[in-house]
């Protein structure tokens, strides 16, 4: 991906943000790192709501947006995560996943065990950078040191192992330079 594909990305995320915002009355601020979690029906509503009560609770250490992406049959169980914790719950149907995904910056599939490698490429081709727990997407874990990779890996998908994925992320995020360099190796 070229610098100026890559430039257009991130200022079409802003703008992706802000229709997200106007058009489902979601909290999310244009200029913060936006992390979407899609969930995906194959956990039971119990074992979904237990993974996001523990990590929404680290995640308000950071300063990031959530979108949670959920099918609409565990919709009133998600509503505890809205405001204020500064999360937004969206229960939409996978016709929309493409709109959101212009907005991410950041995403997983939850649970990780789930994700597959065409949700992997979608995220790619919108610019978003994945959390996976697993290296069989033929890529490397994003190194800062040597600027490689285009992903940040987990040993496991628990709630505090995705957390220490999403601090590297947002910390990456900081540096706008780093950043896009990442998106670009997608």
């Amino acid at each position: 991906m070229s610098d100026s594909s890559v430039s257009e990305k991130m200022l079409g995320k802003r703008n992706a943000k802000e229709f997200l915002r106007n058009k489902y009355g979601l909290s999310l601020n244009k200029k913060k790192m936006l992390l979407s979690i899609f969930v995906d029906e194959t956990k039971s509503p119990d074992e979904i709501l237990a993974f996001l009560d523990n990590f929404l609770e680290a995640v308000k250490a950071i300063s990031i947006s959530v979108l949670v992406v959920a099918p609409k049959s565990i919709a009133t169980e998600l509503n505890k995560f809205r405001s204020p914790r500064g999360v937004s719950v969206l229960c939409v149907g996978h016709n929309t996943h493409s709109k959101i995904l212009e907005a991410s910056d950041v995403s997983f599939v939850f649970p990780l065990s789930q994700m597959r490698i065409k949700d992997i490429k979608q995220m790619w081709s919108h610019g978003v950078v994945p959390i996976t727990s697993e290296k069989k997407f033929q890529s490397e874990n994003y190194d800062p040191n040597r600027e490689t990779g285009k992903n940040f890996f987990i040993p496991k998908g628990d709630v505090w192992n995705v957390f220490a994925a999403l601090v590297r992320a947002s910390e990456t995020y900081k540096f706008p330079y780093d950043w896009k360099h990442i998106v670009r190796q997608a």
